[in-house]
């Protein structure tokens, strides 16, 4: 069972060949040892028209309530195949849904809304959207009368979407509303911009009960003169399998060459990127384009495990520190990577009792709120380190500065000092902090890192996340379980606009960024995941939102690599938010877990290894 599907399809640009090339090749990553390859035929080239009776212009406003439908009758004049619905729409919301209805005539010049013919979803957005309807395999009669139907499914009723009209008169009414609410049809004034995409002639694809599946392809720009069927061209003698470690089809080298269209590469290296496209080879024709470019990944199950203690004292107690009860000591500990606090160390010169704590930082590593406290005095037997195991108290995910505060119990309990200081340090009395100039206390932390997991430290509010393994259930609800209404927003970039907008999404995909609202302040983490060594991730022109690979340490600045080389210019812009200051800030690393905004000049790919 493919239990992860592919990471990266990035689609290029090939020559335009009179045959046509495989379709929707689709790589899956994250098997052991070997990369998995399927592919659609060619499509037959088949000439398309529209049927439209809007002149184009557009003007006045329909805005639908929900369960509502707004549609167009249509007469062909000679038998033809349908083959999609093209409309002028407006959402300013993302993943608002409707439904596309093929309807009958009802004999009287409206649509049998009660008896569709096929329905699809579809998600609304503003300017021209093509829907593909081919593979209900429908075909109509010259003159024989059906009706498009778009059907607001969607609640609540207060999230608008329009279907833009042309307000001139028309000498045959054939736009008609549909309303829900008292179960009447009224006519539009004008004509819906809502057209028909046909071809004429034989039956593209005999209409079955029940179709196969449905897709969906919408986009602003007008419907391309050619419009791609379901039926498979019957010219093709057998396939040629191409590969390399570029996302860039002249880099590329033959692999193999089959009949199927599917096809299993295991003379492959987990952890190492690999690019593939597939060609045709039509009788008498010869070999086609490229397909589109695909990227895939083998990985191992495999993990590893990263301690880390970080030591910010040269070992060697230079003085002993003494507090009286309820007061006491703390260091900054400078973290610049993410994984689970697993303990503290502190080094104690003469016995007694004290309270462990953890404390948040501000930008100028000032201690600003008590994220931890040990509820009882712990005992210091003798002197020397003494361990304090914070992963089994509790699940504390660092990805920032905090401060290992002790809090001591008595006035004989003494704590070590380094003079002169490496790092921040600071004295706890009457419950302010003040800081400790040119010493640091010898207090030191043990950081815990699998690769197979992810860590989160979530914030209230906004959070910018990322993923940086692969899970079976990599839905938002199980990976960010306390997002608001189980959605993510992402960042994404239209390759038929060539412009960027933000959409919500219910799952999440390695390589992206994601904006996630929380109402609560939470640690966790999720493991089981195949982990995220090497991946490359496409850019786009403009502000691209990324996210890392599992390396505890994270990928600098300086570490980045781009194909082609120099599409992020001569200085790095990278940004992350932070959730604590609220705002967004210039980051000089790529942590796991965390989401990223980087500006891309050009097209290509991020290299992160």
């Amino acid at each position: 069972m493919r239990k992860y599907l592919f990471a990266i399809a990035l689609v290029m640009a090939c020559a335009v060949f009179a045959q046509n090339p495989p379709r929707e090749l689709v790589a899956t990553s994250n098997l052991d040892s070997r990369v998995e390859l399927a592919w659609k035929s060619p499509a037959p080239e088949v000439t398309t028209y529209e049927i439209a009776y809007d002149d184009g212009t557009g003007g006045g406003i329909d805005e639908a309530e929900r369960n509502d439908i707004l549609s167009v009758r249509f007469t062909p004049t000679e038998r033809c195949s349908l083959l999609a619905i093209k409309y002028f729409g407006y959402c300013p919301f993302p993943e608002l849904n409707v439904e596309i209805g093929v309807y009958a005539d009802n004999g009287s010049g409206r649509p049998n809304i009660y008896s569709p013919i096929y329905t699809t979803e579809h998600t609304i957005i503003s300017g021209w959207q093509t829907v593909d309807l081919s593979e209900a395999g429908l075909t109509f009669d010259a003159g024989e009368e059906f009706h498009l139907g778009i059907k607001k499914i969607v609640s609540p009723d207060t999230f608008p979407h329009y279907i833009i009209h042309d307000p001139s008169p028309v000498p045959e009414q054939r736009s008609w509303w549909f309303d829900y609410s008292d179960f009447g049809f009224y006519p539009v004034p004008g004509d819906l911009q809502i057209r028909a995409i046909v071809t004429y002639g034989s039956r593209v694809m005999e209409l079955s009960a029940e179709p196969v599946g449905k897709r969906t392809v919408p986009y602003d720009s007008p419907a391309p003169e050619e419009f791609v069927s379901p039926t498979s061209a019957e010219d093709v003698e057998y396939y040629n399998i191409y590969r390399g470690h570029l996302p860039d089809t002249s880099a590329l080298e033959f692999l193999d060459v089959t009949t199927d269209t599917f096809y299993t590469d295991e003379d492959v290296t987990n952890d190492e990127v690999y690019y593939y496209a597939v060609k045709a080879y039509h009788t008498g024709r010869g070999l086609s384009g490229f397909s589109n470019l695909v990227c895939a990944v083998p990985r191992t199950h495999s993990s590893t495990a990263t301690l880390d203690t970080l030591i910010y004292d040269d070992g060697s107690p230079d003085a002993t520190a003494f507090y009286s009860e309820g007061n006491g000591f703390g260091t900054v500990l400078p973290i610049n990577q993410v994984g689970q606090l697993k303990s503290l160390l502190y080094r104690f010169n003469t016995s007694g009792q004290f309270k462990p704590q953890i404390w948040s930082v501000d930008a100028d590593e000032y201690p600003d709120s008590l994220l931890l406290s040990a509820t009882s005095w712990l005992p210091v037997s003798t002197p020397g380190w003494r361990e304090v195991n914070v992963e089994g108290w509790h699940t504390l995910i660092v990805d920032r500065p905090v401060l290992a505060g002790c809090i001591v119990g008595d006035f004989t309990t003494g704590l070590a000092v380094d003079v002169p200081g490496r790092i921040q340090s600071y004295d706890y009395g009457g419950g302010t902090w003040s800081p400790l100039p040119d010493s640091t206390y010898m207090i030191r932390a043990v950081i815990e890192y699998y690769d197979d997991c992810a860590y989160f430290h979530i914030r209230k509010g906004w959070n910018l996340v990322g993923v940086p393994v692969y899970f079976e259930d990599n839905s938002v609800a199980h990976i960010f379980p306390t997002a608001f209404g189980g959605v993510a927003y992402r960042w994404k970039f239209s390759t038929e606009t060539e412009s960027w907008a933000y959409d919500t999404t219910h799952t999440i995909n390695a390589g992206e960024g994601y904006w996630i609202y929380s109402s609560v302040d939470t640690s966790y983490m999720l493991c089981g995941g195949i982990p995220i060594r090497t991946m490359d991730i496409a850019l786009h022109p403009g502000w691209n939102l990324i996210s890392g690979i599992s390396r505890t340490d994270g990928i600098a600045n300086y570490e980045i690599e781009t194909y082609p080389n120099g599409i992020l210019g001569t200085y790095i812009y990278l940004y992350t938010y932070d959730p604590v200051a609220r705002e967004m800030v210039e980051a000089t690393r790529i942590l796991p877990g965390r989401g990223y905004f980087i500006l891309s000049m050009d097209s290509g790919a991020l290299i992160m290894r």
